[in-house]
């Protein structure tokens, strides 16, 4: 795809666990990733993300997005059955 991918610095692993589950990530600058990621999402024509991420479900919502624009990748995140809401406590 070349140019036409934006990309931002940010941290990363070189192994199999998410970012968010080291005990080394900055938590507050990873939050500022996730924003940004999220901010320019939003102000692009088109998107593909992976439905089981947070992030990209509530993307795939956050916007009006013309039919085909916004792919995700395995079902939405936000369509799972949340079983611990529905518990009686």
């Amino acid at each position: 795809y070349g140019a036409r991918v934006e990309t931002t610095n940010c941290q990363r692993t070189s192994t199999s666990t998410g970012v968010h589950y080291l005990t080394t990530i900055d938590r507050v600058l990873a939050g500022m990733e996730v924003m940004a990621d999220t901010y320019i999402a939003l102000r692009a024509n088109r998107f593909i993300g992976n439905g089981q991420s947070n992030v990209s479900a509530m993307i795939a919502v956050m916007k009006d997005w013309a039919p085909g624009d916004c792919t995700l990748v395995g079902p939405s995140e936000l369509m799972k059955r949340n079983l611990f809401v529905h518990l009686k406590q």
